[in-house]
């Protein structure tokens, strides 16, 4: 674990599905312009930790004694939200917890559902952003759109209210897999394609009521050697091609990121100072902006959900929690060190 006592809101996935229900049910006036933190329990790294380890040992007994290792880190981030303005707003308040989700996770590593996950590089946001350096990858590369982990839930919710639903991801960090569940449902259309070569009036945005924008880095803290590649086209050119394409008719509905605060104080509302301190943080706020100024200038109805660390099932292992109930449980890894990060605090938001 690197460092500890780092702190982070968290957000259970099915919260996070929950929540943009919510918003698709909501008339404009309410929410058009606004930008509201989604968050729910503030926790440290090391409580994190503490939760896996719990359940990990009440769930495999026979495993003993997991000690967690702790290793210094100059990584002094640390977040605590205050979500209560979209309580009192909206009457949105999140249901399931950072123990719901290590439980949900347990159970899919012991149903074999999460493959390969100490050594698959699709687990682990910064090794593999090094695998695949800029100069290595095709021009058309983006990241998690309707086929990563908060955009393949959101397609279960759409097409279970009966909305039909066009979808476009270039695979590069999501997967088809994720929506195989709707593989032969006519209500769902995949196009492998890069949001970035979208003109406004693309055919994909014809006759659409609602635009959700997924794609962009699942990694905070890129390799120096992408920061122009993932700041100048992954998040903000992303963001920028589906506003303007939304302009033709529908609604934005986006999903940004807390990183924007930067190092904040805490506990954090949406009206704090925006310090971004990485090229990432920087990106999703550039994106936003873009979006609010649309709806400032060509009354496009838009709203921004600024997320805390979402966590829940098809979720990577490098996510806030999830690389520990994968530590602890394969048994690969050596019994006498389990890694961790220990006290640092984190909110968190399920998406489900």
């Amino acid at each position: 674990m690197f460092g500890g006592s780092q702190k982070r809101p968290n957000l259970h996935l099915q919260d996070m599905v929950d929540l943009y229900k919510l918003l698709l049910a909501l008339p404009d006036e309410r929410i058009a312009g606004q930008i509201f933190n989604a968050g729910f329990q503030n926790m440290s790294i090391m409580e994190i930790a503490q939760t896996v380890k719990r359940v990990v040992r009440e769930v495999f007994p026979e495993k003993g004694e997991i000690p967690i290792v702790t290793t210094p880190t100059d990584d002094i981030r640390s977040y605590h939200v205050n979500s209560d303005k979209i309580q009192r707003a909206l009457g949105f308040k999140p249901k399931h917890t950072v123990e719901d989700a290590v439980r949900d996770l347990v159970r899919r590593l012991q149903a074999g559902k999460l493959p390969n996950s100490m050594d698959d590089t699709f687990y682990f946001n910064v090794r593999r952003l090094k695998s695949s350096r800029p100069h290595d990858r095709p021009a058309d590369r983006d990241r998690h759109g309707w086929c990563g982990f908060i955009g393949s839930h959101m397609v279960d919710v759409l097409v279970e209210r009966g909305f039909s639903v066009r979808a476009i991801d270039n695979l590069a960090g999501g997967r088809e897999e994720n929506l195989a569940s709707h593989r032969n449902n006519p209500d769902l259309v995949l196009e492998k394609r890069d949001i970035r070569n979208c003109s406004p009036d693309d055919r994909l945005f014809r006759g659409a009521r609602y635009v959700f924008h997924f794609a962009g880095s699942a990694t905070s803290s890129p390799p120096s050697s992408a920061p122009r590649v993932h700041v100048g086209q992954r998040s903000g050119h992303g963001t920028y091609a589906r506003v303007r394409a939304a302009r033709a008719g529908g609604e934005i509905r986006l999903c940004r990121s807390s990183s924007c605060y930067g190092l904040a104080s805490v506990p954090t509302r949406e009206d704090h100072p925006i310090e971004p301190r990485y090229p990432y943080a920087l990106s999703k706020y550039l994106g936003e902006q873009a979006a609010l100024h649309w709806h400032r200038v060509y009354k496009l109805p838009v709203n921004s959900i600024r997320i805390f660390n979402a966590y829940g099932t098809r979720s990577r292992t490098s996510a806030p929690m999830a690389p520990y109930s994968a530590f602890f449980y394969a048994k690969s890894w050596p019994a006498d060190r389990t890694p961790s990060s220990a006290t640092v605090r984190r909110p968190a938001i399920s998406l489900t």
